[in-house]
């Protein structure tokens, strides 16, 4: 048996379900790393890989200088999840 959504719950409550779930985007910029060069002392601050002969620092870095560590204890903002309840279509 086949239920449509749109005959068993009607269009409207659809319509504000879908318009009032705010969209939000939790994606934030890539984190930057101290890499070290594997031939000499020299370092650097970036978000890629700069060749093969660096290698990349453990501690991840929010700014380009490499200066203030990216927070890890900052907890990820999960989406809004509207559950609609099941209504008893009178036929």
């Amino acid at each position: 048996m086949r239920v449509c959504l749109m005959s068993t719950y009607g269009v409207l409550p659809i319509f504000i379900a879908l318009t009032c779930v705010p969209i939000t985007s939790n994606a934030e910029p890539a984190a930057y790393f101290i890499w070290k060069s594997k031939t000499s002392d020299a370092q650097l601050c970036a978000q890629t890989s700069p060749g093969e002969f660096w290698e990349k620092g453990n501690v991840a870095f929010k700014d380009p200088h490499c200066e203030k560590p990216k927070s890890s204890d900052a907890m990820p903002q999960l989406p809004l999840i509207l559950v609609i309840p099941p209504v008893k279509v009178q036929q």
